[in-house]
């Protein structure tokens, strides 16, 4: 349990320091952009769960089916952003758009574990 806690913490930390730097050589503009953030924030949670479960005890190797949970997580948190969901349902978002992006992402990934 420590090290799924611990793998969730490095998820967080490298997708909220890696997407950004990597969305910069990947420009499209628009909401198009918003989708493409999405799959490289989940991306890079799968590639940091394949490292963490080699470094961390009690971490399973995660799949490719666990990738594609991963980024449909990722497309749907680009989505509720994209299609302003939240504002249609009259609340506010309560993070940054990355942050609800990066969230979703991890939740996929941990749905298939």
């Amino acid at each position: 349990m420590l090290g799924r806690l611990a793998l969730i913490g490095l998820q967080i930390a490298g997708g909220w320091a890696g997407t950004p730097l990597l969305e910069r050589y990947i420009s499209i503009g628009g909401n198009a952009q918003t989708f493409i953030r999405g799959v490289i924030a989940a991306v890079i949670v799968w590639v940091i769960g394949l490292v963490g479960s080699q470094v961390l005890k009690d971490v399973s190797q995660p799949s490719p089916a666990t990738l594609t949970w991963s980024v449909a997580g990722g497309l749907i948190g680009a989505a509720i952003i994209v299609f302003k969901l939240a504002q249609m349902a009259q609340i506010s978002l309560p993070a940054p758009p990355l942050a609800i992006i990066l969230g979703f992402a991890i939740l996929g990934y941990q749905i298939k574990r």
